[in-house]
């Protein structure tokens, strides 16, 4: 019946489109339970235009009509004219991309109104659990398709392991403070490798160094080629592991995770974040297999070898399922690499030898020199070792000489003069940076003198495209329609959760018909214009669309953030506040990631659903029915909204501010322009209200009160009405933190560590609610459990972070405290008594414990 009624809708659809901008909405989104709540009309009735389209006959024409198109928001008439361009010029890159460019925002206009639709049915229909049910089932197929040509010719010559010990560590790199390596792998007659000289921009080439090419826009380093993809840490976002097709498109990113050495072996991920981590690329599913910090750990095998970055050093071996780590050689090992079944090391306490562990085990050394050591390859099957000290810095020593060593006679067969560290192998070729050049790479096979090229300034000006070929006929248009009609062949305040339903569906099938469209296009432009740009704009455009189960009316927060939540906050970057990074409503929490620049993110509660809100940053985030609203770090700390999709981004004030709290249909928050005094604004910018005289911290509104500190030398807590009004004294002394449960407030005075405060919310009855023999930090309150980090270990500026928090039962008192050691500045709570906290020493990174207390990393 479903499917029935989703052709049916699509059959009676107008030709017409939206804008690709965001619809309008109403500012205040929190409507009561009992109102009835209609879809939104069209924001413009789109006019196809095909008359003009038909008649125009060059394509500047054309591009005069696209562009007036694209002023008044007519998507569809913008893709019917960028084909007839395309079809007049097939090799015009930018036809094709303005015709996907179209496509996508109708896309997107699809999605935006299943949300509001969704929204509208929640509070109206009569089941509204149904729709709910619906929208968590629903997830349409959307991809693009790109045309790929493996760089192999048979499965067989797939690796197994995308790169080798020798590669990936013999001769790691130290460049601004942090530690680099496996710049090179190959795979089928192909090298992949990275360009220090040129920002880690990648490239491949094949052996003899024919078909030099870039591979897309990606830069990075610990590459790992297996079968179509490159794995690696990508420098665009901090060293997190991406993989990318060899062909440089569809660029994945497959852990939140930072790393410094990377390994691929089997369908898995091992890497160092902390820990030695081991993770399936399908599932993303990691766990730990060793507890310590690694070194350049590289699988070969049944096993991941690496060294330890401790004081007892060490080469060592873990097995890839897992297991009790076996030492291999002790101290600190400065490079290692596999061959014949043997491991080969240098040790940094002997750095003139070559050490060797066969398989059978027991060490022997197999080469010993005049000159110090500091890389070891194998050519085929000749040692080449990096000899000498050129220069030495943080660590690093860059050799002055190249030796082909014969590990039988312990003799010297051959030298190369180059000034290098990283020595990579591929087969009989032999590959090296040159540090006097800036690190451009120099390639050779040891039994010829002619180098092989590796040079970008050479490439024909047709690297990166496709191989030429037929052309491809350009698509005709197809009949879409829009999104436009849908919602509005609703009756207003319809009642029955099936008709929704089957609206939503229309929306997914039409989505679902303007990706099949798009990737057409994208097929006929690969083939016919620039392969390459095609590719990218692939990359850049392959946005995440998503549906949104709604929040049934009683779900929907009356006040965007707790008390507790807004003012455990971190003194961060130029000594000012950032307070509010986590906020949650219903089964969804919202954060605020001070490591990635304060990047705003959502999630369920369970950690699943994981994935950044738009492109912008911010903090006090507050999360009130289908908008999170915040101060936006990219507009000068002004106050913002967007819609949970990241969509729909709307400045609501020119006022700066900071401690943004959100109730009902106003805004409260601190105003820079007037002296940090408090404000009440309504969210659609009109009736600003002054609510006090003093510099305000930490306001959060509870009830009809709006609760706040002044900054001054008394210090303490007070209220004032939410309509204005004379402020009450809530509580005195150094209060920065405190939340509000019940009729209670809870505080910690700073002058008096030891114990944590409550009062009512009148400023009566003011009684030590805990003493304790901890020196408290701050505190939090989830589900009736007060949540105490204490013993502070590190402080700057009023940032402190502690040692340790305990839990303590608010219903027993008397109990014994639950303690976990954990670095953190401050603690945040959720949904079900979940508690979220970062971790000092992994930049800031965020955890959750929930309430059996297991605690995992957000974003895997």
């Amino acid at each position: 019946m479903k499917r029935i009624l989703c052709i049916l809708f699509a059959l009676i659809l107008a030709f017409s489109s939206f804008s690709c901008g965001e619809p309008q909405v109403n500012a205040d989104e929190t409507a009561a339970p009992d109102e009835s709540v209609g879809p939104e009309e069209p924001m413009i009735t789109p006019n196809p235009a095909s008359s003009e389209i038909d008649g125009a006959a060059t394509p500047e024409e054309l591009y005069e009509l696209i562009a007036l198109f694209e002023e008044a928001g007519d998507d569809l008439s913008v893709y019917r004219a960028a084909l007839k361009l395309a079809a007049l010029a097939p090799g015009d890159t930018k036809a094709y991309a303005l015709a996907a460019d179209a496509l996508m925002c109708m896309t997107k206009d699809c999605f935006t109104e299943i949300n509001v639709l969704l929204e509208a049915g929640a509070t109206s229909a009569t089941d509204a659990e149904a729709i709910v049910a619906w929208a968590q089932s629903a997830s349409p197929e959307l991809a693009f398709e790109l045309p790929f040509t493996p760089d192999y010719a048979s499965s067989d010559q797939i690796n197994v392991e995308g790169t080798t010990a020798g590669n990936l560590t013999s001769g790691a790199l130290r460049i601004n403070g942090e530690w680099r390596g496996g710049f090179l792998t190959s795979q089928a007659g192909w090298i992949y490798f990275a360009r220090i000289d040129e920002n880690f921009a990648l490239y491949k080439m094949r052996t003899d160094g024919g078909a030099l090419q870039r591979i897309g826009t990606a830069r990075g380093f610990s590459l790992n080629v297996v079968g179509d993809w490159i794995y690696y840490a990508d420098l665009d976002d901090g060293s997190r592991i991406y993989k990318i097709r060899t062909d440089g498109s569809m660029r994945t990113k497959l852990s939140e995770d930072a790393c410094s050495f990377l390994s691929v072996s089997e369908g898995f991920l091992f890497y160092d974040s902390g820990f030695l981590y081991k993770q399936n690329i399908e599932t993303g599913e990691r766990v730990i297999l060793w507890e310590t910090m690694p070194i350049l750990p590289c699988v070969s095998g049944n096993y991941v070898y690496s060294m330890e970055k401790s004081e007892r050093g060490g080469l060592w071996r873990i097995p890839v399922e897992g297991g009790a780590p076996e030492k291999l050689s002790d101290g600190a090992v400065r490079a290692y690499c596999i061959h014949g079944g043997a491991l080969y090391y240098i040790l940094d306490a002997d750095p003139y030898a070559v050490w060797s562990i066969p398989v059978e085990g027991g060490s022997r050394e197999v080469y010993r020199g005049e000159e110090e050591l500091s890389a070891i390859n194998f050519v085929g099957d000749g040692l080449y070792v990096c000899a000498g000290r050129y220069l030495a810095e943080e660590g690093m020593i860059v050799g002055g000489v190249i030796f082909q060593i014969d590990i039988g006679t312990n003799e010297i067969q051959s030298a190369i003069d180059a000034r290098t560290i990283p020595l990579c192998a591929v087969g009989d070729c032999l590959f090296y940076m040159e540090y006097t050049e800036g690190m451009a790479w120099h390639g050779l096979n040891p039994g010829s003198e002619k180098e092989i090229n590796m040079t970008p300034a050479e490439l024909e000006e047709t690297a990166g495209t496709q191989e030429p070929g037929d052309a491809v006929p350009v698509p005709e248009p197809v009949a879409l329609t829009a999104a436009a009609d849908i919602p509005a062949s609703l009756a207003p305040g319809e009642t029955s959760a099936d008709a929704y339903i089957a609206a939503a569906d229309a929306l997914c099938s039409l989505a679902q018909s303007y990706y099949a469209e798009i990737n057409r296009i994208l097929a006929a432009g690969y083939a016919n214009a620039e392969a390459g740009e095609i590719m990218l704009w692939a990359e850049k455009n392959r946005a995440a669309y998503r549906i949104d189960a709604p929040l049934l009316p009683g779900e929907i927060n009356t006040v965007g953030i707790t008390a507790g939540n807004m003012t455990n906050a971190a003194k961060l970057f130029g000594g000012w506040w950032y307070e509010g990074l986590l906020t949650w409503q219903g089964d969804w929490v919202y954060l605020t990631r001070p490591d990635e620049n304060f990047a705003i993110y959502r999630m369920r509660a369970d950690g699943s659903e994981y994935g950044r809100m738009g492109e912008t940053h911010g903090h006090s985030l507050n999360a009130l029915g289908s908008w999170v609203y915040f101060i936006n770090l990219d507009d000068g700390e002004k106050p913002y909204r967007m819609r949970l999709d990241g969509g729909g981004l709307e400045k609501l004030t020119d006022d700066a501010c900071a401690f943004l709290s959100v109730a009902g249909d106003s805004l409260y928050y601190h105003n820079a322009n007037d002296g940090g005094c408090l404000y009440r604004v309504k969210i659609d910018g009109s009736g600003s209200l002054k609510l006090n005289d003093m510099t305000t911290m930490f306001a959060c509104v509870y009830g009809d009160w709006v609760y706040f500190e002044e900054k001054s030398l008394e210090g303490g807590l007070f209220r004032v009405s939410i309509d204005g009004g004379e402020k009450q004294t809530v509580a005195t002394g150094n209060i920065f933190t405190y939340c509000i449960v019940g009729d209670w407030v809870y505080y910690l005075d700073h002058n008096n560590v030891y114990c944590i405060w409550r009062v009512r919310l009148d400023g009566t009855a003011t009684e030590n609610f805990y003493p304790c023999p901890m020196t408290l930090n701050t505190l939090n309150i989830a589900d009736g459990t007060l949540v105490l980090p204490y013993n502070v270990v590190y402080q700057e500026d009023c940032y402190n972070v502690t040692e340790k928090f305990a839990l303590v039962d608010m219903d027993d008192l008397s109990a014994q405290p639950r303690d976990y050691f954990e670095d953190i500045p401050f603690v945040c709570t959720g949904p079900d008594g979940r508690i979220y906290y970062m971790r000092h020493s992994e930049g800031l990174a965020w955890y959750a414990m929930d309430e059996s207390g297991n605690v995992t990393r957000v974003g895997g």
